[in-house]
């Protein structure tokens, strides 16, 4: 027991000295921007049909996708860098608003150049109404109003000539995040130009894959990268492999194996598995299970952002994988507890980390 709690205490020192290193970070977050619009209110039964009326419903929005992982490594401490594209209309103004808005909480000075405004593009927006009942809410619909146009070339250039000009600015970038909602900016050309970005200047790459059963070579613009950090549900895609079994024998090895045998990551697979946990794998076979932190999930949503936000920021204050998943889990732990694409403040992490509750 005296062993147990001995090691216990250091893992939790260890792991608060990696969040203290996350300040001023830098990390690039590259993939697809959206606009997360939230409505909640009072409903009733309509008289017209078999649906809900919402009454005077409070609205919010919330930066989705690539940026939400960037509002999570603001609210950690990091200073991110963020690329992507976005359209040139009402929906953008009230995006950048919001990014805007974050920006300037953390630091007096920053900028969003990262981002390309395109004409004629639409911004992708997501929105999901809420019905507020006694103890909960009840979510009804998710209305997606998206963009999938791959972008050009020259958007791809513009995209890495910014990036060239933070790095002669002297940043310290020792990680890239690509974050990927197949909504057009993570094309084959951009990928491969990004990439080449990353090896000119030693950065390592980490991937939020978005694979597809209707394109499934879509993901091979990937191989050779870091590590990845796929869902369950994504790593079946991945591998082909559907999911079977149950905590005593399943066999989550061969999906493991199968998608690191097809993506090849330098560093780590990481699968994660809501409130099972994550699955940590290694090219040489290794495995680390990660139970979860603290079970009872309010709301998913961006919560796999929240995770990749951690685990950037610990790689980046150079901690090992498996501290870096460890404190992923529980920045993710955190995240399911709020509601909707909600950020985690560094503190909340340290509280939780100092005291798990097991």
């Amino acid at each position: 027991m005296l062993t147990k709690k001995i090691f216990f205490m250091n893992e939790k020192s260890r792991l608060l000295n990696i969040v203290d290193n996350f300040d001023n970070k830098e990390i690039i977050v590259a993939g697809d921007i959206m606009l997360d619009l939230t409505e909640e209110g009072h409903g009733s039964e309509s008289p017209e049909d078999a649906c809900f009326i919402i009454k005077n419903p409070e609205t919010s929005f919330a930066p989705g996708g690539a940026g939400n992982v960037y509002s999570n490594i603001l609210s950690l401490n990091g200073k991110p860098y963020l690329c992507g594209v976005i359209g040139k209309d009402n929906l953008s103004i009230v995006l950048l608003a919001e990014l805007n808005c974050k920006l300037k909480k953390k630091y007096s000075t920053g900028e969003l150049d990262g981002i390309v405004s395109i004409p004629d593009r639409k911004t992708t927006l997501k929105r999901r109404t809420f019905k507020r009942e006694s103890h909960y809410r009840r979510q009804l619909v998710r209305v997606d109003n998206e963009e999938y146009t791959p972008i050009d070339k020259a958007t791809a250039e513009k995209v890495i000539n910014g990036l060239k000009e933070k790095a002669k600015e002297g940043t310290n970038f020792k990680i890239f995040s690509f974050s990927d909602y197949s909504k057009g900016f993570l094309t084959n050309e951009s990928v491969e130009m990004l990439r080449s970005f990353c090896k000119e200047y030693g950065i390592r790459t980490i991937v939020d894959p978005k694979p597809s059963l209707q394109d499934p070579d879509k993901i091979l613009k990937f191989v050779g990268c870091y590590g990845f950090k796929p869902n369950l549900k994504e790593a079946e895609y991945i591998s082909g492999i559907n999911f079977k079994g149950s905590k005593e024998k399943n066999n989550l090895n061969d999906i493991a194996k199968k998608s690191m045998d097809l993506l090849k990551p330098e560093g780590f697979l990481l699968i994660t598995d809501g409130e099972n946990g994550m699955h940590l794998f290694y090219p040489d076979g290794k495995f680390e299970y990660l139970p979860v932190v603290n079970k009872g999930a309010l709301d998913i949503t961006g919560a796999g952002d929240t995770s990749l936000a951690a685990l950037s920021l610990s790689l980046a204050a150079n901690a090992s994988i498996i501290d870096a998943a460890k404190v992923a889990n529980y920045a993710g732990s955190i995240a399911v507890k709020k509601k909707g694409t909600a950020s985690v403040l560094k503190k909340e992490l340290t509280d939780l980390i100092d005291d798990p509750g097991f």
